[in-house]
């Protein structure tokens, strides 16, 4: 059970289509990991047994410029 997350992200925040291949335009915006919760539940057909557990995350943004 493997999935990947982010933490922060600055790749999506690149308006010019090969911006991460030139490395010269910096990201408009910058996202991170606002609120990270791990849900697990219980399987009421199975004692003692909980469903495969997951992670509910939520975003926020900011332009680039609102943080000089």
């Amino acid at each position: 059970m493997v999935r990947r997350f982010i933490i922060y992200d600055t790749i999506s925040g690149l308006l010019d289509e090969n911006g991460f291949n030139d490395g010269v335009k910096p990201p408009s915006y910058v996202r991170w990991a606002a609120s990270m919760t791990l849900k697990m539940t219980s399987d009421p057909e199975n004692a003692g047994q909980v469903f495969r557990p997951f992670v509910v995350i939520k975003y926020k943004e900011r332009n680039v410029m609102d943080l000089s």
